[in-house]
């Protein structure tokens, strides 16, 4: 019996001291609330004793149009809302903000999007696109993330319906598309500055997201 007690309690701490283990790098919400329209605190904190680096945007939280989305994984956070504890779709559903046709303007905006595209790759390409953060300290970033935003004459909204709902960010650097398209010996540079890749998940605490008006139905964006 005292075998049994003494394994159970074993098991027990295991357990705790698993669950209680801190990532080594975490995304922290500073607003004590979102909604419609905000600027976004948003810090990322090492708290370990090596030096990472991720592939950040640090001038918008928003998917580029003009990438796919293995590129824009790499270089921007997801946000995921919940209601009711139960996360519910994150991807912006979108509409045209002033007719079915496609006018010049639009076109100019797709094409300077298309010439962003490149320029992000060659950024990523050549690690430029990077946040590098050191042991023990944090980067904070102010960004406008509204619920509504405009693109190249399409209006995205990401949630439809009025409501108290929660909002989280999550990313994963995705190993093996960095190492298909990034310059080995970048890479080897950094490794040689111990400066590490990072390419565990990172993930914010919640923070409630209101939406006091219910938005018109739109289509759901496709892939």
């Amino acid at each position: 019996m005292k075998k049994f007690i003494l394994f159970f309690f074993i098991l027990l701490f295991s357990c705790v001291k698993k669950d209680s283990v801190k990532s080594d790098i975490v995304f922290k919400i500073g607003n004590k609330e979102l909604g419609e329209r905000n600027i976004l605190t948003f810090s990322i904190i090492n708290y370990s004793d090596r030096d990472y680096f991720i592939c950040f945007d640090t001038t918008s939280i928003y998917y580029n149009g003009g990438l796919n989305y293995r590129t824009n994984d790499c270089v921007h956070p997801k946000p995921v809302f919940y209601l009711n504890n139960d996360s519910i779709a994150s991807k912006p559903r979108f509409s045209l903000i002033k007719s079915i046709l496609i006018d010049t303007a639009q076109i100019n905006c797709i094409k300077r999007n298309m010439e962003i595209r490149e320029n992000y790759l060659n950024d990523l390409k050549k690690l430029k696109k990077i946040l590098i953060i050191k042991s023990k300290t944090k980067k904070t970033l102010k960004l406008p993330f509204d619920n509504n935003y405009i693109r190249c004459n399409m209006n995205y909204t990401y949630l439809l319906g009025k409501g108290n709902y929660e909002i989280q960010f999550k990313y994963k650097m995705d190993k093996d598309y960095i190492d298909k398209i990034v310059d080995k010996k970048i890479l080897l540079e950094l490794k040689n500055k111990k400066i590490e890749p990072y390419y565990m998940e990172i993930i914010s605490n919640k923070v409630p997201f209101i939406v006091e008006k219910k938005n018109s139905q739109l289509p759901e964006v496709s892939n």
